[in-house]
């Protein structure tokens, strides 16, 4: 069967009515594509019953080849004429090729520490959520982006003194930083120093001053250090307290457990303390030794189980306070006694044993 020859395009054409004159500007190329169609509209396709289905085949094989450089008039008239399937159709035209993009997920390790140097700690934030690997390579505590923020939220010397000498890493020192000691929440006889760790009790005769920490924690596991670095007075407390809980109080008393918003521990008597009462004593040893000026008290809070607990020279002493409500809790301090200081270091998710 014979196929049916192509509508050949007339060479000559009418010239241009005045109604028809392609208007001047961006107008005219969609001038010219409403005449295209129109002009094959009025051409009819061969159809499909007369066609021979080898001749077709071996026009679209030699077709193939040329198809990428067709104008879209011509491949709108091709189809018109060979009315085919169009997963046949579409083999005729294949896709352009896709564009190659950086696979980021798998960029080198010190490629990814250099870039997150330049970033914000909220933006580092984000990128720990990006991926696995990236969740890997920023949460070891050896990152080198953790040392560039350390850096620029805390001087060298704070970094070198003695009070973080306790957290190896930078990333420690780092969140240390954020759950120190709050300018904004303690006694207006108490101010923080410059290094924000460490608390200094001015001289006030009759009155009894305390501070809480930065951050409030109300689930997880969570500890930090408090020392003395001064005489403890006739009362010096150590312990947690609600947003509610009074910073100054009139005279010498144990402001820290005085209410039910705190408990604390009285490290001049080892007594337990809360909502103005006494809860025993502590820990529970016979001639149990008093605190010395100096040592690093570990305490150990777990909103999980509600409890407190506390450490000394790295011996647990056992749980101090149950029940404790599922509120925000603040590491708090209280003390009576004038120039003494008291230093906080915030420590991370306890290990046991």
């Amino acid at each position: 069967m014979e196929s049916i020859p192509r509508p050949e395009r007339p060479k000559s054409r009418k010239p241009w009515r005045t109604s028809e004159m392609p208007p001047k500007g961006d107008h005219q190329n969609q001038y010219r594509h409403q005449q295209d169609h129109h002009y094959h509209q009025q051409s009819s396709p061969a159809p499909v019953h007369l066609v021979n289905q080898g001749s077709m085949q071996r026009h679209l094989r030699d077709s193939s080849s040329s198809s990428q450089s067709m104008s879209p008039v011509r491949i709108r008239h091709h189809r018109q004429q060979y009315p085919l399937d169009m997963i046949q159709l579409a083999s005729c035209f294949p896709p352009p090729p896709l564009r190659s993009f950086p696979r980021w997920a798998s960029i080198p390790r010190i490629v990814l520490e250099n870039i997150c140097s330049f970033l914000s700690l909220s933006d580092v934030r984000s990128c720990l959520l990006t991926c696995k690997r990236w969740n890997r390579i920023l949460s070891d505590d050896s990152c080198e982006v953790w040392k560039v923020l350390s850096q620029k939220k805390l001087s060298k010397s704070v970094l070198k003194s003695d009070v973080l000498s306790s957290l190896p890493s930078f990333k420690g020192k780092l969140r240390a930083h954020f759950y120190s000691w709050d300018s904004n929440e303690c006694s207006r006889n108490i101010y923080i120093k410059s290094n924000g760790f460490t608390l200094h009790r001015n001289p006030v005769a009759q009155s009894t001053d305390a501070a809480r920490g930065k951050i409030g924690m109300s689930r997880g596991r969570h500890c930090w250090e408090v020392w003395w670095e001064g005489p403890l007075g006739t009362v010096a407390v150590v312990g947690v307290a609600t947003r509610d809980a009074p910073l100054q109080s009139p005279g010498y008393v144990a402001l820290l457990g005085s209410n039910s918003e705190s408990w604390g521990w009285n490290l001049v008597d080892n007594h337990l303390l809360h909502n103005g009462d006494c809860h025993g004593s502590f820990p529970l040893q016979n001639n149990a030794p008093k605190y010395q000026t100096g040592e690093r008290l570990r305490v150990i809070l777990d909103c999980d189980l509600h409890t407190l607990s506390f450490e000394r020279n790295y011996e647990f002493l056992g749980v101090a306070f149950r029940g404790l409500p599922k509120k925000a809790l603040y590491p708090a301090v209280s003390a009576v006694y004038g120039n003494t200081e008291v230093s906080m270091v915030y420590q991370g998710y306890p290990l046991d044993g």
